[in-house]
Order: structure tokens, then sequence, then C-alpha cells
């Protein structure tokens, strides 16, 4: 039994030589927005979870890298709703508050 498992071909895996725009793309032609929406609050809600179980001592570091890089996927899934203008004028407003609450405290 062992040997037939050896013959098997290995599951399919993500190809580095695949750009990250690509992979990004396919996965949202495959998935509807609604359910991109559901599954980013649920992998959000999940590394929430594991930040306060790490703060409070109960959660390995290897258990939060796991749940920052599902969190970190789907932001990824996340900004092909948005054009890269609006995210780019989002992303400096919120630096440029960023840098002004930093002026008044130090």
């Amino acid at each position: 039994m062992t040997e037939a498992l050896e013959d098997e071909p290995e599951p399919e895996r993500w190809d580095a030589a695949l750009s990250e725009s690509d992979l990004r793309k396919r996965a949202d032609l495959a998935w509807s927005r609604d359910s991109q929406l559901n599954k980013a609050a649920e992998e959000f809600s999940e590394l929430s979870a594991a930040i306060n179980r790490s703060l409070n001592g109960q959660q390995e570091r290897e258990s939060l890298l796991q749940e920052l890089v599902d969190a970190r996927v789907m932001l990824w899934q996340l900004e092909l709703l948005f054009t890269d203008e609006e995210l780019t004028e989002e992303l400096e407003t919120v630096l440029d508050d960023l840098d002004h609450r930093l002026e008044l405290f130090g």
C-alpha cells in the first residue's frame, strides 16, 4: 500500500514562477465579491483571535504567523475590488494623518 502512494503525483502547489498578480486575478475570477468579503471577515476574525491568544501566552508564534498569512492573502484579494488610484489616494491620506499624529507625539 505504501508503494502505491509513492507512485501518486504530488498535489499541485502554487508555482512561485506565477506572478502574484496573476494568482490574485485568477482567485478574483473564481469567487464572487460577496464570497471574498465573507472569507476576508472570517480570516480577519481568526487573526484577531490569534493575536489575543498570543498576548495571553496561549498561542505559539507559528500559529499566529499562519493566521497572519491567511489574512494577508485575503487582503490582497480585497485590493482587487478597488482601483490602484483609490487605494493610493486613501493610503496617502492615512499616512499623512499618521505623520501628523507622530509630529504631535514627538
